[in-house]
């Protein structure tokens, strides 16, 4: 029945929702519907199998969900699910407490976060927080403490754990201790051994700064500081080159700080798995978030560029370019949010809201252009068009929006184009205002107000609860499908935070030069040997066998269910023949037949008995037609129950 069960429902749930939306686009609402509901099958498939999985060992679910599909381009369950938008799945609690156990890396999952964080500011409370280990710590010596003997010796542990048989397992997760950080440096110096129940120092530090959650909060804290020197240097100290001591320290150290987090980006395209260069930089751009990220580095080179170019007046224009980076790397800092449980739904919200907001744009322009225009030649006839023109026939109905209607301007004003006054001669290259004429200007006053404040602010109201309650009512699990490509992107960055994440940079060129670039596993993607793999695909075929055989009964019960509630209805109607029967044996002995049935006396009995019998004639047909239907759908049954029993046969030969 072939491999990578979950992986072939995921994607193939993946392509008929491509399939659905490509016939959307086509208007092939029929086609969409029926693709997008198989999409749905095959993705509830993956989660049937899943659950069954994870009922039955949690360990190897979690192996099974990071494992490196080769046959689907050497991807992973969760990534599968991430590129499809497979919400139902990511949802699942196999799912979620594998991102909970990368989150938090070696650390106890209870750890709070204010411990995390007075940790990070001082250091000794790393002596409060306890680490599970897949190997008993007093067996990994401190020579073997860092990234390639830490790495090495889990990836030979979690093996030999997750892979041993299911009641050991099950036993090693109740009995397995948490381990306390003991400052004593094993038997080096004073002679002592570790405790069975502590873990080395070093190797406790190198636990915590390497959790993504510790990650996230050191680059949290670095993305507040840049953000404070920016907002410090550019109200501050932004002057022309011109002048002395300009550029400032301060801008220097923003340009290297931001030169650091560029690099980052560039890090993470080469990271991507795909080969080409190319189809790096396209998997790189479907997130919103990197395509946010272009936008403010290219907002940043060209602020840079007007700073060192213009002088003089001209210098505020490189302000406003600034001043717009700045207020967009304020808005990036929203994507933090996503850890939390309370603010990430908030801003999912706001995301698609601002989607929304587009579309109403569009429509508000069209009113916004057409009576501004409208307005502007009734009140300024025949006036030059300069910037200051553009500017009133957009500004002023955007204005009235907000309730600024300028009513002092609704009268005519004397310029050089419009004297004022009907009677007056208008000057040259102008016309008069007429004041009769000058009536409309408050009636299309009246109408743009009733239009937008009544009509398009409520229609955009609706909208926006709309998606708030969209949002809101699957709200948990949006923000759980979200939340792994937080995850995912902290797994892979740098435990040094910006500026100092350069050194990093540094270390991976040098190491890259040095291994050819070779693969390494990460939390979210683990590489297993012939003999573990197979070991994984029997555990998920059992578990997909486990799954199918359980919808099969449940199919089985309710047509039992059917034929019993069809053998009770026909005893039903053969209980009415019987009566019937001596109802009409009756009827020929007397000579007045009288019939009462249900407290009703009925005479004229032959016609009564005849309409009877073709009442009960079209009971009988419709009752032969559904044990007809009975009949096939148990035949069907026994045919796949003996297609299945000789497959198993079949097999057992095999590996006889």
């Amino acid at each position: 029945m072939g491999k990578d069960h979950i992986g072939a429902a995921l994607t193939a749930s993946k392509i008929l929702s491509s399939l659905a939306d490509v016939a959307k686009d086509s208007e092939e609402i029929d086609l969409s519907n029926d693709l997008h509901k198989h999409s749905v099958e095959f993705e509830q498939l993956a989660v049937g199998v899943v659950s069954d999985c994870y009922r039955r060992d949690k360990a190897m679910t979690h192996k099974l969900l990071v494992r490196e599909i080769m046959t689907w381009g050497q991807t992973t369950l969760l990534a599968i699910a991430d590129s499809a938008g497979q919400m139902d799945f990511m949802e699942h609690s196999a799912c979620q407490t594998k991102l909970n156990v990368v989150w938090k890396g070696r650390m106890a999952l209870y750890t709070s976060t204010w411990k995390i964080i007075l940790t990070m500011v001082i250091p000794w409370f790393l002596l409060s927080v306890k680490f599970k280990t897949k190997r008993h710590p007093a067996a990994i010596s401190d020579n073997t403490v860092g990234p390639a003997g830490d790495v090495e010796a889990e990836r030979l542990s979690d093996g030999n754990e997750h892979f041993s048989p299911s009641k050991s397992r099950k036993q090693q997760q109740i009995e397995k201790p948490l381990y306390k950080v003991s400052i004593s440096r094993g038997s080096h110096g004073n002679g002592r051994k570790l405790k069975k129940s502590t873990i080395d120092l070093g190797l406790a530090v190198w636990y915590f700064y390497m959790a993504p959650v510790t990650k996230f909060s050191y680059n949290l804290l670095s993305y507040t500081v840049y953000l404070a020197l920016m907002s410090y240097f550019l109200l501050t100290d932004l002057r022309p080159v011109s002048e002395p001591d300009s550029p400032s320290v301060l801008e220097f150290i923003a340009w290297g700080w931001t030169g650091t987090l560029l690099l980052e980006e560039m890090r993470q395209v080469f990271a991507r798995r795909e080969k080409a260069f190319w189809f790096k930089v396209l998997s790189w751009f479907d997130d919103s978030w990197n395509k946010f990220d272009l936008l403010i580095y290219t907002c940043f080179g060209v602020s840079v560029a007007c700073r060192l170019l213009l002088v003089g007046a001209e210098f505020r224009y490189a302000r406003m370019a600034y001043s717009v980076t700045l207020l967009l790397q304020y808005m990036r800092s929203v994507q933090m949010f996503y850890a939390n449980k309370d603010l990430g739904p908030k801003i999912i919200m706001i995301r698609r809201m601002l989607n929304d907001l587009m579309f109403f744009l569009v429509i508000l322009i069209v009113f916004m252009v057409s009576f501004g225009i409208a307005m502007q030649m009734l009140n300024y006839p025949n006036e030059p068009v300069t910037f200051k023109t553009v500017q009133s026939v957009l500004g002023k109905p955007y204005w009235h929006i907000y309730g600024e209607l300028f009513l002092d301007e609704s009268a005519p004003e004397v310029t050089d184009y419009c004297s004022g006054s009907a009677s007056t001669v208008a000057p040259p290259g102008g016309d008069s205002c007429e004041h009769d004429n000058m009536f409309m200007s408050p009636v299309f006053t009246a109408l743009y107000m009733m239009l937008t404040n009544v009509l398009l602010l409520n229609l955009l109201i609706a909208m926006f609860s709309y998606t708030f309650q969209v949002v809101q009512d699957n709200s948990e699990k949006v923000w759980r499908f979200y939340r792994y490509s937080l995850i995912s992107e902290f797994v892979d960055r740098p435990a040094l935070a910006p500026p100092l994440i350069i050194l990093t940079h540094l270390y991976r060129i040098l190491k890259y030069c040095l291994t050819g670039g070779a693969e390494y596993d990460t939390s979210f993607k683990k590489k297993m040997s012939a003999v573990d793999n197979d070991r994984l695909s029997a555990f998920e075929k059992s578990g997909m066998e486990n799954y199918l055989m359980q919808t099969s009964q449940l199919r089985t019960e309710l047509i039992d269910h059917k034929v019993a509630t069809t053998t009770e209805r026909l005893q039903i109607v053969l209980d009415e023949l019987e009566e019937i029967k001596e109802i009409t044996e009756s009827t020929s002995v007397t000579s007045e037949p009288v019939l009462e049935q249900d407290g009703i006396v009925h005479t004229g009995d032959s016609d009564f008995l005849k309409s009877k019998m073709e009442i009960l004639e079209l009971k009988l047909h419709h009752q032969g037609e559904q044990l007809t239907e009975v009949v096939h759908l148990l035949k069907n049954l026994t045919e796949c129950k003996d297609v299945q029993r000789s497959k198993s046969v079949i097999s057992k030969v095999s590996k006889k």
